[in-house]
């Protein structure tokens, strides 16, 4: 009994954990409007709770062959970059006054 009672409540955490992820979609673009391709992106901000304390963190993706990106995090990273594939080109979005899908321009 006392296995499925362990079995049973790690189940509700895992549900409710991944029931709390927010998805937070976009592109990358260079300054003509064109996808950059295979864009590293990076979420950061602060997480932070009673319980867990509070600290930076950063969460990552790259975006597809058309620039597309989804940052999937249970916390809100108050600025979201991207840097081109060769590294030469930055740009970056504040989520405090944008709203999804989020365009990242890279110059």
């Amino acid at each position: 009994m006392l296995v499925t009672t362990r079995y049973s409540f790690a189940v509700v955490v895992l549900l409710i954990a991944t029931g709390c992820a927010l998805h937070y979609p976009g592109r990358v673009v260079d300054v003509h409007g064109r996808p950059v391709p295979y864009a590293r992106v990076e979420g950061s901000g602060m997480t932070g709770g009673m319980i867990t304390g509070e600290g930076p963190f950063t969460v990552r993706a790259v975006a597809d062959a058309d620039g597309k990106f989804t940052l999937v995090t249970s916390d809100w990273p108050g600025d979201i970059t991207a840097t081109s594939p060769d590294s030469k080109r930055r740009g970056h979005v504040s989520l405090a006054v944008s709203k999804p899908p989020f365009v990242i321009v890279v110059r």
